[in-house]
């Protein structure tokens, strides 16, 4: 009916304003953290060599003093570049898919946060097509950035599995919890983060589901059919034969909490 249709084109515009406005925050984000990163270490190392230059002549053991500086500053603005680079599109990705790439990133968590990230990995692994294995790495990348800088939790449990009806994911921690009912869009980071990962799993065919309440955790839900993860390289489609994989899909029906 035109009312169905009206409804259907507002609610797309809807979504499209939100989704654009998540891309100008994230490049905002990226901006700010070049900026304040990278660049400014690059900054301060064209004045260190700077000051190199007019030492030359002078005492050697301060020159050599100087340039260890600079060769620290060095490796570190090497670092912040790294982890960029990994943020907008980690390499390991393409190279090793999405299971090795999720225990290199919970590896690298626990050294630099801190924070207790256990990978759990059910069933037989296989590699998804490429569009597949990045939507659903940002979503548990998403995930895992959400309870850091809102829930204070001790503990982010991620499991993985390769299940008959498709592939699942669950992100749970141990945080404060939250009302997934009064987080929407227009409701700051949270809530175009969640925005993110729903467009993510919405492309790919699958359900997300947010289960959460205060002072009882977040879970975070994802089944996503063969049908929509494709083949390495290939078309999106249900790989011949599966259906007989081992263990059972992560559910996303029937669970109290709510589907973004």
């Amino acid at each position: 009916s035109l009312t169905n249709q009206v409804e259907g084109m507002r609610e797309r515009a809807y979504v499209a304003h939100h989704v654009i406005r998540a891309q100008e925050e994230e490049r905002r984000r990226l901006a700010r953290e070049l900026h304040d990163g990278p660049a400014q270490m690059l900054a301060n190392l064209v004045l260190r060599l700077d000051i190199a230059e007019r030492m030359i002549d002078g005492d050697r053991e301060q020159v050599r003093a100087e340039l260890q500086d600079i060769k620290g500053l060095v490796k570190e603005t090497l670092r912040d570049l790294r982890r960029s680079m990994f943020n907008l599109r980690p390499m390991a990705l393409d190279d090793l898919g999405l299971v090795p790439t999720l225990r290199g990133y919970v590896e690298s968590l626990k050294e630099q946060s801190g924070l207790n990230v256990e990978l759990r990995v059910m069933g037989r692994e296989r590699r998804l097509s490429p569009t597949a294995e990045a939507a659903l790495f940002r979503v548990v990348q998403e995930a895992i950035h959400n309870a850091q800088r809102h829930a204070r939790c001790q503990q982010v449990i991620v499991r993985v599995e390769f299940g008959p009806q498709g592939v699942g994911l669950v992100i749970e921690d141990d945080g404060v919890g939250f009302d997934p009912e009064a987080v929407t869009p227009g409701s700051g980071e949270s809530g175009l983060g969640l925005l993110h990962m729903r467009e993510r799993v919405h492309l790919l065919q699958g359900r997300l589901r947010v289960q959460s309440a205060p002072g009882r955790g977040t879970k975070v839900r994802v089944l996503v059919p063969w049908e929509g993860v494709g083949e390495p390289g290939g078309p999106v489609g249900r790989p011949a034969g599966q259906g007989r994989g081992k263990g059972k899909a992560v559910p996303t029906d029937g669970d109290s909490g709510r589907d973004r």
